[in-house]
């Protein structure tokens, strides 16, 4: 990505916070303050000893009336369980203000706890303990739902979406937002969004300039990743995070893929492999998503809705990807500083690239019917972005 790009992408996201910030902070409800009743003038003359007439009222004074008095506002109490760790990048960037910008904007009247993983259920189990109700709101990975929602293998289809403008314009006008929402609706959550992330580059331990350079290549990676990096002729597997370092640092795999640069940077793969690939494998993706519980969504006022939706877009769609963007540009100076090297495959090669990531796109679209048109709706946008003519009916 050229400095003009990055800035003037940067700006944007920018602007996005300023703007959907405002409007969360003007839906907030207005509470009325006590008013206490204008004091009464006493007349001028004094009233007669006799009783008032039964269509005389009786003069009265201040003292004698109290101030009307308004009920206090209860307090709803939510329970937030996600899977990042507490004081990371993901928690501090994203999920504390998005607690604290509910409560300002609701008064005080919603109220949500923010859970470390693990603390209320196991981290597979929070879609469930949402739909359950055990826990009001959740927000995990879309790819824990692939077992009942397969269409979320398209919230990063390999060599699909280039920029993060990409992502955003198939999600909010090409109708992939509405056909995820009827997704989870139908699995028995509310879904408010979902976190938009950076790409996921491959680092390697020896230099890939071309495409026909991934043949005999071992990778660890997995699901569709996997599937596009095959089509390219490397091997893969997948093995647990923690031993990745000393797989590379080995030669037991030449590459190893998880998320964005500053992921990377922070297992200090770096280390041990020197050369950072791209295009990456994926540009932008869905990487989190959050949802509530649809019995406390209703109970809910429609403006506390609307402060909660727009809190959640402001966290999803500017605070997620400006946070990590921002950490991997820090992160990828500081490995460069360190003797780490860019590799870029050039467009003369992305024929190759396509080639692998369309077969891709056919075996998740084979899934099912949710799967098909989530991944007809993603390559609509594609074919007018200019990137492929691929097309399925």
């Amino acid at each position: 990505m050229n400095s003009k790009r990055l800035l003037t992408l940067l700006g944007s996201i920018c602007l996005i916070i300023v703007v959907i910030s405002s409007l969360v902070l003007s839906a907030c409800a207005k509470q009325t303050a006590p008013t206490t009743p204008a004091a009464t003038t006493p007349g001028a003359t004094t009233p007669s000893a006799t009783k008032p007439s039964a269509t005389t009222p009786a003069a009265t004074t201040p003292a004698a009336t109290k101030p009307a008095t308004t009920p206090a506002a209860q307090v709803i109490k939510w329970k937030l369980q996600q899977i990042c760790p507490p004081n990371g990048l993901f928690w501090n960037k994203t999920y504390v203000p998005f607690v604290k910008d509910i409560e300002a904007a609701t008064n005080g009247r919603l109220s949500i706890t923010l859970n470390p993983p693990g603390a209320l259920c196991p981290d597979l189990d929070i879609f469930k303990a949402v739909n359950t109700g055990m826990i009001e709101i959740g927000i995990s990975s879309p790819g824990y739902q692939k077992g009942f929602l397969p269409e979320m293998d398209a919230v990063s289809l390999p060599f699909g979406w280039r920029h993060l403008e990409d992502m955003v314009m198939t999600y909010l006008s090409y109708g992939l937002k509405e056909h995820f929402e009827a997704g989870y609706a139908a699995n028995g959550v509310h879904l408010l969004g979902f976190q938009m992330r950076g790409g996921s580059p491959v680092i390697s331990r020896v230099p890939v300039n071309r495409a026909a350079d991934w043949k005999g290549k071992k990778v660890r990676t997995h699901t569709t990743l996997a599937m596009f990096l095959e089509g390219l002729g490397a091997s893969t597997v997948m093995i647990p995070g923690a031993e990745v370092y000393t797989a590379l640092a080995s030669g037991t795999v030449d590459g190893a893929t998880w998320g964005a640069e500053v992921t990377i940077r922070d297992f200090a793969w770096h280390e041990v492999a020197k050369y950072m690939i791209y295009p990456a494998i994926f540009a932008a993706c869905f990487g989190y998503d959050a949802y509530v519980n649809p019995k406390n969504w209703a109970a809910l006022s429609p403006d506390m809705q609307k402060i909660v939706q727009m809190s959640a877009d402001t966290m999803c769609l500017a605070r997620s990807y400006d946070a990590e963007v921002f950490a991997s540009i820090a992160a990828m100076e500081e490995m460069k500083k360190k003797g780490l090297q860019v590799c870029t495959i050039p467009e003369s090669d992305y024929p190759a690239l396509l080639k692998s990531a369309e077969n891709v796109w056919n075996n998740i679209a084979a899934k099912g019917p949710g799967a098909k048109k989530a991944v007809q709706i993603v390559t609509n946008y594609l074919r007018d972005a200019g990137y492929t003519s691929y097309k399925i009916e």
